[in-house]
């Protein structure tokens, strides 16, 4: 039993090891569209979720209620203003 957990052990430590660490890569800022014009304000209480590959943030309020929403595509790194919601 003690060798299964030590090769558990060693096995997690490689895993973790050999993925790229202590790195930030940056992206583009949220909320930009195509023409680069900051549309959306910081927010607090909004809400995000990913389907396949997408990232989408939307609603939330900054000193009142957002009701806009944003696509994220990490292809194209670029923001897209979808339907209110």
């Amino acid at each position: 039993m003690k060798n299964i957990f030590k090769f558990l052990i060693a096995l997690t430590a490689v895993a973790f090891t050999s993925q790229a660490q202590d790195t930030w890569v940056q992206k583009s800022d949220f909320g930009y569209n195509a023409s680069n014009v900051p549309e959306p304000s910081a927010r607090n209480s909004a809400v995000g979720f990913s389907i396949g590959n997408k990232g989408y943030l939307g609603t939330g309020e900054d000193g009142g209620p957002k009701k806009d929403f944003w696509e994220y595509d990490p292809d194209a790194n670029t923001w897209t203003q979808k339907a209110d919601f």
